[in-house]
């Protein structure tokens, strides 16, 4: 997936790779992005994070940033 070469070759943030996807949306999709979808339902899915099973933010244990999830989300 395109997603995980922009994480892993060229470490982008996941809310950067949102928008470049975006970029290559076309017909339905792209509609239903650009006419369909609020600014805030955008932005759920660009920063949306990975909850665990009792709906509660994960963390990186390392680092202690939440651990994001848009691209996966993008993808369904």
């Amino acid at each position: 997936m395109v997603a995980n070469s922009y994480i892993t070759n060229h470490s982008f943030r996941q809310s950067e790779i949102v928008p470049l996807l975006v970029t290559g949306f076309t017909g339905t999709l792209r509609y239903w992005w650009d006419k369909h979808l609020t600014l805030e339902s955008k932005n759920r899915i660009i920063y949306a994070v990975k909850l665990n099973e009792d709906g509660l933010p994960i963390f990186d244990e390392q680092s202690l940033l939440l651990i994001p999830a848009q691209v996966a989300g993008l993808s369904l």
